[in-house]
């Protein structure tokens, strides 16, 4: 039934319905409007829920990366200068910064794929393995692509040292404190991205 009322927002009338409540046989029920807001405040309405709902998603993923980010713990002696010159978190971006040689260039590819891989774009390696002398780069490649998944991606990354892993791992079997082997292992398959350094040295 049209029912002519007012907006309870704004206060501008329009026409809204009604429905009345009741079966064949019974007596007329109730009445209840369907709508109390116009069109307009509905709409404003609508938008507005939607842009809270945009700024809740957005703080979610701000506080889901800056937890992946700390946990990461990037050592200082990889920290990278950003485009302002501020000492930080490593980036592939800011790891490509003076780069000219073709295999550099190609690493920091291989590692970029692997970001857009586990971000969803294309299919992430399953395994790649950076080989140079000492000092080429290649912790710091490993930190920053770990450092991207985490901070871009919004997903767990972490880079361990080859010793330090297989310790933790085989302290399980002589130790019966602290987590027992399969979380110990779980610790490091369970992450987006796995770097582990130092390979070569053991």
């Amino acid at each position: 039934v049209p029912l002519a009322t007012t907006c309870v927002v704004c206060g501008a009338p329009f026409e809204s319905f009604a429905v009345t409540l009741g079966g064949t046989g019974e007596a007329v029920g109730r009445q209840y409007i369907t709508q109390h807001r116009c069109p307009t405040c509905v709409a404003k309405s609508d938008e507005t829920r939607e842009r809270e709902e945009r700024i809740q998603r957005e703080a979610t993923f701000r506080t889901e990366r800056n937890k992946h980010v700390h946990a990461l713990a990037v050592p200082p002696y990889f920290h990278l200068p950003d485009e302002e010159g501020v000492r930080g978190v490593p980036t592939l971006a800011a790891a490509a910064r003076g780069v000219t040689s073709a295999p550099h260039r190609a690493a920091l590819a291989a590692c970029r794929s692997i970001v857009d891989g586990v971000g969803g774009r294309g299919v992430p390696p399953l395994l790649m393995a950076l080989m140079g002398s000492y000092g080429a780069g290649k912790s710091l490649l490993a930190w920053a692509t770990a450092a991207e998944v985490a901070g871009v991606r919004c997903l767990p990354a972490r880079v361990v040292k080859l010793p330090t892993m297989v310790r933790d791992i085989r302290e399980a079997w002589t130790s019966r404190e602290g987590l027992r082997e399969n979380a110990r292992i779980r610790q490091y398959t369970d992450p987006a991205f796995l770097g582990i350094d130092e390979v070569s040295q053991h």
